[in-house]
């Protein structure tokens, strides 16, 4: 199976702007609290071509995720911007075409990678290709991360070895690959590694990039406060002089560059084509997230109560969701009774 990618998307962003409110002072005694807003992105404007990988620094707390989050279509609040996908706005559809890799590893601990990989394409992919073909693509991903020498190895155990921290990440990698997104956004991939495993990371993106994608990642920087023995009022200095050098000399030629980009050469793909109802059935799905489910509790012993437990989330979930793909992958008004339901079986 080919890991280009059908589609490919030129993304913008002008002048992202995001506010969170916040109150202090205050208590139960009648003593009045004052409410503000701080500014967590100011004015942020960029450009990702296709094949191309926009890498944003920064110590914690700087907003990487934020932006992250919000070129990922995912940010709610007090967002001002105008970011778009081949000068489109972003829309349930495009989402098919999207994958996103959070910082932290939500992972089922007692798979092995080749079971993560499979229950996923299983549940993902369209009714188009057998399950066969869906089972061929899991490995052939499996082979593309190289994760064949741990492909039957569970995911993490307090008792048992499992894959490594790196490993563990291009599993994460891997279940947004499985979709052959044209847009990736990838927190933090490279925290907590070490240097070679950073590397090869690094040039496994390198090389999904050259597929045709359109990648976005965040690497976390030290804080210069940590790193330097300058005073702070030297640290401030230099920062201002960074950030009057950038409005000087690269805002305007950015946004220059950022209006007159003609995207034409995006327009004639298949992007419209209709959204298709292709999941499984209700049943269908019922059966793999059982199937899944056992497979996970399998180390445990048998018993009626840990079944039952399985059984009620499996179909509590469907419930939530009734089997609609839209509602799967777009709505986010079910997520906090769907953690809930997890956070039990857990």
């Amino acid at each position: 199976m080919s890991f280009y990618v059908n589609i490919v998307y030129l993304l913008k962003f002008v002048d992202v702007v995001y506010l969170v409110k916040f109150r202090k002072g205050g208590n139960n005694f009648g003593k009045k609290t004052s409410s503000g807003e701080k500014v967590i992105l100011n004015g942020i404007s960029g450009m990702v071509q296709p094949g191309e990988i926009l890498d944003m620094l920064g110590p914690s707390g700087s907003g990487k995720t934020k932006l992250l989050t919000a070129l990922g279509g995912s940010l709610g609040g007090h967002l001002t911007s105008s970011i778009t996908y081949n000068d489109k706005s972003f829309s349930n559809s495009m989402k098919r075409n999207t994958g996103f890799v959070t910082q932290d590893i939500v992972l089922y601990p007692h798979l092995t990678v080749t079971e993560t990989l499979v229950f996923t394409v299983l549940l993902r992919l369209p009714n188009s290709f057998t399950k066969q073909d869906k089972i061929m693509h899991a490995e052939a991903i499996i082979d593309l991360l190289e994760l064949v020498n741990c492909k039957d190895c569970i995911v993490v155990d307090p008792f048992l070895r499992g894959v490594s921290s790196g490993e563990q990440k291009r599993v994460s990698i891997g279940q947004e690959m499985l979709i052959k997104p044209s847009l990736l956004f990838i927190d933090e991939p490279t925290m907590s590694l070490d240097s070679t495993t950073t590397q090869r990371i690094v040039s496994m993106l390198l090389e999904l990039a050259k597929a045709g994608r359109t990648i976005v990642l965040t690497i976390h920087q030290p804080s210069s406060v940590t790193s330097s023995n300058k005073s702070l009022n030297e640290q401030t200095l230099v920062k201002k002089t960074l950030v009057s050098a950038y409005k000087s000399n690269i805002v305007e030629k950015l946004k220059e560059e950022l209006k007159d980009n003609d995207n034409n050469r995006h327009h004639d793909q298949t992007e419209n084509k209709m959204f298709e109802w292709w999941w499984w059935t209700w049943w269908k799905q019922f059966n793999i997230l059982l199937q899944r489910g056992l497979e996970e509790r399998k180390h445990e012993s048998f018993s009626i109560f840990n079944t039952g437990e399985v059984l009620s989330v499996a179909v509590l979930f469907l419930e939530y969701y009734g089997g609609n793909p839209i509602l799967l992958t777009c709505n986010t008004k079910y997520e906090s009774k769907l953690i809930f339901e997890l956070s039990i079986q857990h």
